[in-house]
C-alpha cells in the first residue's frame, strides 16, 4: 500500500483511463456476483487496496460517462454495471518515460553484475586453481591420518 503523501499525489494527478476502469468494472462484477448486491465505493476500496478518495473519484468519472450507474438510497450509493462497451473509448495509460529509464538501467545492472559472476566464477583458471587446492588439502589429510595423533600432554600413562 501506498504511503499517505504519495496517496494524495495520485488522487491530484489520476484521470480515468482504460486500465483503471476496467479494474473498477472487474471489481463491481466480482462483489456483484459474490454478495449479490452491487458494491459501494467502501466494497471497492477493500477489496483493490485503492485509496478510497482515487477509488470515488473513478467512481464519480465513470458514472459520468455512464459507464457504470449508482444507485442511490437513503443510506448509501452502490454501483452497476452501465454501458460497459464505453470503456474501451478510454484513453490506454502510457508508460512512463521516466520509469522505462528506471527499468532500462536497472537491466544494465543486472547484466554487468552477471558478467562479472561469469568472470569470476566461470574462468578455467579459476577452476583449476582451486582443483589444485582441495588435492593439496585431500593430501595434507592423508598424511595427517598416516602420521597419527600426538601423545595428549596431558594424559596418564595408565590408559
Amino acid at each position: 500500500m501506498m504511503p499517505k503523501s504519495w496517496q494524495a499525489m495520485e488522487v491530484m494527478k489520476t484521470i480515468l483511463s482504460y486500465e483503471k476502469g476496467h479494474l473498477i468494472m472487474a471489481a463491481v462484477r466480482i462483489l456483484s456476483h459474490k454478495n449479490q448486491k452491487a458494491p459501494t465505493a467502501g466494497d471497492l476500496v477493500e477489496l483493490t487496496d485503492i485509496p478510497v478518495e482515487l477509488v470515488t473519484m473513478l467512481l464519480h468519472e465513470l458514472s459520468e460517462r455512464e459507464i457504470l450507474q449508482p444507485i442511490e438510497s437513503p443510506f448509501d450509493v452502490r454501483y452497476e454495471i452501465g454501458d460497459y462497451l464505453k470503456l474501451e473509448e478510454l484513453q490506454k495509460e502510457d508508460e512512463s518515460p521516466k520509469l522505462r529509464e528506471e527499468v532500462d538501467k536497472f537491466q544494465e545492472k543486472f547484466r554487468e553484475r552477471q558478467e562479472a559472476m561469469e568472470q569470476l566464477f566461470g574462468d578455467p583458471e579459476r577452476e583449476k586453481t582451486r582443483q589444485k587446492k582441495l588435492s593439496k588439502l585431500e593430501e595434507e589429510l592423508r598424511n595427517f591420518k598416516k602420521e597419527g595423533r600426538a601423545p595428549h600432554p596431558f594424559a596418564e600413562d595408565d590408559y
